[in-house]
């Protein structure tokens, strides 16, 4: 291969390089690769747990909200609800909003909508005659969460969302002697 020959062949690869490099850009080359790892309903109430590696100094966003719905009665002081019982439903909304920052590139959580279903919210909505007792009967909520990189706001929002996920909760506190309470509230 003469001189010539060879310079126009190495000048090709170098020209085929640079267009390379080109077309696919610096940032390309240096873009961050977010892993997934886990993003799933959590066994805590109203909760989703979180493994994401390969952060590198980005923070994550965590946010939700729940909308849930109370179903309360009056209940006698021996656990019972009468057919007649005194009873409501209603519903409300809580929401969160969570900036995590990664330790050593990755974040491993668990992010909670702060909400605990008690009497007390039944009180607060039902008057119960004399001897009886507001009760928390049953509750059911559905939870949307986002996991997005933060956009460094205060409270947090989402830059880039990664995943998101609607979990699905319900339980039964008090359902009442022989479940005389949860059958005033049937399934819909």
């Amino acid at each position: 291969m003469s001189s010539f020959t060879r310079a126009a062949w190495f000048g090709g690869v170098a020209l085929a390089a640079v267009l390379a490099f080109t077309a696919f850009g610096l940032g390309d080359a240096h873009a961050q690769a977010f892993n997934v790892n886990k993003f799933s309903c959590s066994s805590t109430p109203f909760g989703v747990d979180i493994d994401v590696s390969g952060l590198g100094h980005t923070d994550l966003c965590v946010i939700g909200t729940a909308d849930i719905t109370l179903n309360c009665a009056c209940a006698g002081g021996g656990g019972n609800c009468t057919s007649d019982a005194k009873k409501n439903t209603f519903t409300t909304s809580a929401s969160t909003s969570q900036d995590l920052q990664p330790k050593n590139g990755r974040v491993t959580a668990t992010v909670t909508i702060p909400f605990s279903a008690t009497d007390s919210q039944c009180a607060a909505v039902l008057t119960c005659p004399s001897g009886q007792t507001p009760r928390l009967v049953s509750d059911s909520a559905s939870e949307d969460f986002q996991l997005c990189t933060s956009n460094g706001a205060s409270p947090c929002g989402c830059a880039t969302k990664l995943d998101d996920i609607t979990c699905l909760s319900s339980g039964t506190p008090f359902p009442g002697k022989h479940n005389s309470c949860s059958a005033l509230f049937p399934p819909v």
